[in-house]
């Protein structure tokens, strides 16, 4: 992911809340990515628990 993101012209992060069946809500991060050729590309980057949250 570093590589590919290293490539890209214009980027943005996007965050996404869910709380599955545990209870326990979860962060899920994805970038989104253009390169020169303006290739559009879109990848996982992280999920990580929110816990003590509401």
């Amino acid at each position: 992911l570093k590589s590919r993101a290293s490539e890209f012209l214009f980027y943005a992060l996007a965050f996404e809340e869910s709380t599955p069946m545990a209870d326990t809500a979860q962060l899920a991060i994805f970038i989104r990515g253009d390169d020169v050729h303006f290739k559009k590309t879109k990848e996982f980057a992280a999920l990580y628990p929110l816990r003590d949250t509401t």
